[in-house]
């Protein structure tokens, strides 16, 4: 499954069609049928072709508007999950922002990538719920100068 996010609005140049192709040649060609693409100038780039998706959905055009559809692309992803059915991959389809020349990306969501976070190697700081004898009484639990929970 793949979730292709293109414009909502013109003046992108071919954007959209190269968000297309771009799918195509990681999908090879076979899956565009499961695909679920957001923004409206993408999903009539995907016509044009003849491809199809499963789901669509406008680009937010307000900031306001990206939580409720984070909300919606996550119902539709969730809803052609079959229950006990497992996934052997997701991932996501865009244009990197920032870039002074069209860049595209793929990222995989399942499997899960680990390798894309760094391990802190600092030590970990734990709270821990034993308490150092003879350390200040307090009713309620905190944690004090000497590091021990009070409580």
């Amino acid at each position: 499954m793949c979730i292709v996010v293109g414009t909502e609005q013109g003046f992108v140049g071919a954007l959209n069609d190269e968000l297309v192709e771009y799918a195509l040649r990681q999908d090879g060609g076979a899956h565009a049928y499961r695909w679920l693409l957001v923004g409206s100038r993408l999903a009539s780039a995907a016509a044009s072709r003849g491809l199809s998706a499963v789901w669509s959905a406008p680009m937010a055009v307000h900031p306001d508007a990206i939580p409720q559809l984070a909300v919606r692309i996550t119902d539709a992803l969730y809803a052609r999950l079959a229950p006990g059915q497992r996934v052997a991959r997701i991932s996501v389809v865009s244009a990197q922002p920032g870039e002074s020349r069209l860049q595209i990306a793929q990222r995989i969501l399942i499997p899960f990538d680990f390798t894309r976070f760094r391990v802190s190697r600092a030590r970990s700081h734990r709270l821990s719920t034993s308490r150092r004898r003879g350390c200040c009484p307090v009713s309620s639990t905190f944690m004090c100068s000497c590091n021990c929970v009070k409580r």
